[in-house]
């Protein structure tokens, strides 16, 4: 049973959340030792719990399965990171070194403590195993969490992306690596709204057409106007009239590249700001917060300004003197669309 419910816990885990790993990996690291120690604690109270022995040890075993798909595919992606020469295997080989040396000094120290806890009396060796243990705990939390938050990544994710833009639009600068990693938060999920879906099917761009009042040929050629050429297309829903968009919803062309995909992003983010009012009051078109906020806010109109202008592009050439803007980290799914376009009949 406690077996089962391990394979069971990896296999689910891995389809639900194998494609955040790489993009939040210093999410996941940690969420891997925390789950390594709950789990842990979960099989260290089954004993003591006679009747609950069973729940308690699945529960800790699943917990320990977790950890060990999001922590190695997070250690893999940290490793990347530091293998400056592509000397991956080289890294990766020393970072085992290293753990097995600390795995090795643990084992002596435990039978130390072993021996000591050995001649003391039931309660007492009992009150003190779980007082050394919870303090090892923690310290092993506060220095994993340490590590990682000196950790400077190159690559953008999601939350990279929204520090870097909210910076640019208010003073026009990119953030460097160790300015962004004082500002990012190690256990993070992104539950801003409007909610922004990268990959979005194209039909699911055009279920607010009845609202407005248009058809989706007429509603089409609104998109090859705007994004004509950028191999995307987006939109927010719903409109209606009482309530602003809860989604940005971005259809990416099959031809779509990293850069183009960022660029896509930026833009959903600059929608999201409009509808947020978290953009800074020079940066909003004159006309649009009032749209916003009267239920009239059409997405793809409030994007032709910036992308005439060519902020997305120089927000992306900018940043790429210093980031990686090559790798697509930024939780796309796999939907992409064929073509769109207009044709008169």
């Amino acid at each position: 049973m406690r077996d089962g419910t391990g394979m069971i816990g990896r296999i689910v885990f891995t389809w639900y959340e194998g494609s955040e790993l790489d993009a939040n990996a210093k999410t996941w690291r940690l969420m891997a030792d925390i789950l390594n120690d709950v789990g842990m604690t979960l099989e260290m109270l089954s004993p003591m719990v006679p009747g609950y022995f069973l729940p308690l040890a699945c529960m800790g075993t699943l917990c320990k399965s977790i950890c060990g798909v999001a922590g190695g595919c997070s250690r893999a992606a940290l490793t990347q990171h530091f293998a400056l020469r592509d000397n991956l295997a080289d890294v990766s080989a020393k970072d085992q070194s290293q753990e097995t040396a600390v795995g090795l000094i643990g084992m002596l120290l435990g039978m130390v403590v072993s021996n000591i806890l050995a001649h003391e009396k039931d309660a007492v060796g009992g009150w003190m195993t779980w007082t050394l243990f919870a303090v090892f705990t923690v310290l092993h939390l506060y220095a994993n969490y340490s590590g990682l938050r000196a950790c400077q990544l190159h690559t953008l994710n999601r939350q990279r992306v929204n520090i870097l833009f909210e910076e640019y639009m208010r003073s026009g600068r990119i953030l460097f690596y160790d300015d962004v990693a004082k500002r990012e938060s190690i256990l993070w999920w992104d539950t801003q709204r409007p909610r922004i879906v990268l990959g979005a099917p194209f039909r699911l761009l055009l279920e607010d057409h009845r609202t407005r009042e248009c058809t989706d040929f007429e509603r089409v050629r609104q998109y090859e106007e705007v994004y004509g050429g950028l191999h995307y297309a987006l939109d927010a829903h719903p409109y209606a009239p009482i309530s602003v968009p809860k989604d940005v919803m971005v259809s990416l062309h099959h031809d779509a590249s990293n850069k183009d995909i960022l660029r896509a992003y930026v833009n959903a983010l600059w929608i999201r700001g409009l509808v947020a009012g978290t953009l800074p009051k020079e940066r909003i078109p004159k006309g649009h917060e009032a749209d916003v906020h009267g239920g009239s806010f059409d997405a793809v109109l409030a994007s032709r300004r910036p992308l005439r202008e060519g902020l997305f592009d120089r927000f992306i050439a900018d940043a790429a003197r210093f980031w990686r803007v090559d790798r697509d980290l930024l939780g796309t799914t796999e939907w992409r669309l064929q073509e769109f376009r207009w044709v008169d009949q």
